[in-house]
Formats: structure tokens, C-alpha cells, sequence
């Protein structure tokens, strides 16, 4: 697992150094994303495919070890983060 984690911040540090590295991987994932899934507008082929890249290499403005789960099933119940957000700040 040490592996791991070393392998996923040298890309993340890669990706800091040269941002135009991390804009070939979501372009990758981004043309996948068209092929299979005929996603045809750009910023949303764009928007899934660098969440996608963020997610394998956690370089996201939410840290490397933010859980997902929740998030996914907060969406998945028709809760928002900014939803939840407003909900928290009134309680």
C-alpha cells in the first residue's frame, strides 16, 4: 500500500510541476469518455474526466484521503453539497 501512496504523489507533484502532464491524462480520459459514453459536451466530458483523474491520483483541492462515499451517496439521495451546506449552516 506504501507503494501506492509513493506512486500516486510523485504523479501528483508531476502534475504541480507541468500542468500540461496533468492536461494529457484528462484528455485521455476525456476521449474515452466520448468513444464509449458519446459524451458530446465538452465541459462536462472535460469536468467528469479531471474528477476521474483527481480521484485515481488524489489531486483534488479536497486532500488526497477525502472519502467520497458519502458525497456519492448524499448525491445519489438528491442532496447537493451546497444542499447540505445551507442545511448545516441553519442548524
Amino acid at each position: 500500500m506504501e507503494r501506492i501512496k509513493l506512486a500516486r504523489a510523485v504523479m501528483r507533484e508531476a502534475f504541480k510541476e507541468d500542468p500540461d502532464f496533468k492536461r494529457t491524462y484528462i484528455d485521455n480520459v476525456a476521449m474515452v469518455l466520448y468513444d464509449r459514453l458519446d459524451i458530446n459536451i465538452r465541459e462536462d466530458r472535460d469536468d467528469v474526466a479531471e474528477t476521474i483523474v483527481d480521484l485515481v491520483f488524489g489531486s483534488n483541492e479536497r486532500g488526497e484521503d477525502y472519502d467520497y462515499g458519502e458525497e456519492i451517496q448524499n448525491n445519489m439521495r438528491g442532496f447537493s453539497p451546497e444542499a447540505l451546506e445551507a442545511r448545516d449552516e441553519t442548524s
